[in-house]
């Protein structure tokens, strides 16, 4: 049975947290760590996400695996320094609850910030989707603070690839190495890979701003998995096919219950013809 990290809580048991004295709990932290920030994110970025992430939410959630899934928000791994901060596009905290929030936790200040030091929890999974104009953050210092924070596995996607001068990778896979540092495991151009964190693989489909990233199953990924707005139009096509099938089922018993009707009937008149030919030979 999965249950929440040490100090991730929820309802009464948040409210009975908060009544506690802070002073036995924790040491008083003045340092402020904002939880958010003004920045803006290319329209290609922001639907990479917005699909991506509720496919995810949907994927752990059929296969019970219990786990906050989260976009853009700040994860800060050193108490004191409100600038150790990772805020990944896409990432995943393994056995918090999807209905946590990191105000439920006493000593967050009220703050709407993940910080491992309180919540006990670092990503399983993360992603960074690489912007057009500067590629160089998600090469560089994502990979590093993602190693800083804890990170345990780590996809960076480039959406646009196929339009930098310099060699580029669609994908870079970062994972813990023996020593427990996080270190490329692949890079390559294919338009999949395999996350062993979530047991499935990513796969890109389009390039530039027509690009989008979804999940997959299969041995090789073929099995790829609708978006959500993929899913209502499937529902509605499947509920078209069950009232046609529906329909034709009755169309077919109405034409059989019509040619049992005519059998019936024929029965009888032949029965009529008969009787009237035997009383015509008396």
């Amino acid at each position: 049975m999965t249950t929440l990290p040490p100090g991730v809580h929820t309802g009464k048991q948040a409210r009975a947290g908060l009544r506690k004295s802070r002073s036995s709990r924790i040491t008083e932290d003045r340092t402020r760590y904002p939880d958010w920030e003004a920045v803006g994110r290319s329209p290609t970025e922001t639907g990479i996400v917005r699909d991506f992430e509720p496919q995810l939410v949907r994927y752990l959630a059929e296969r019970n695996i219990v786990a906050f899934v989260g976009a853009d928000n700040f994860i800060y791994y050193i108490r004191g320094n409100n600038k150790a901060c990772v805020s990944p596009d896409v990432y995943t905290l393994l056995g918090v609850q999807p209905g946590a929030r990191p105000t439920h936790t006493v000593g967050s200040n009220s703050e709407g910030c993940w910080k491992t030091w309180l919540h006990q929890v670092v990503p399983s999974f993360a992603l960074e989707v690489k912007a057009l104009r500067n590629p160089r953050k998600d090469e560089l210092q994502s990979p590093a603070r993602h190693d800083a924070l804890g990170t345990k596995e780590l996809i960076v996607f480039d959406p646009f690839a196929e339009r930098r001068r310099a060699p580029r990778k669609r994908f870079c896979v970062y994972r813990r190495d023996a020593l427990g540092a996080l270190r490329v495991v692949v890079d390559t151009n294919d338009d999949r890979v395999y996350s062993e964190e979530l047991q499935a693989f990513l796969v890109a489909e389009g390039v530039d701003d027509a690009a989008l990233l979804r999940l997959a199953l299969g041995p090789n990924g073929e099995n790829l998995l609708p978006f959500e707005h993929e899913r209502a139009d499937l529902e509605k096509r499947r509920a078209d096919e069950a009232t046609h099938r529906a329909d034709e089922v009755a169309r077919k018993c109405q034409e059989e219950s019509r040619r049992a009707n005519d059998a019936t009937r024929r029965a009888a008149e032949l029965e009529a013809e008969l009787a009237r030919l035997k009383a015509a030979m008396r």
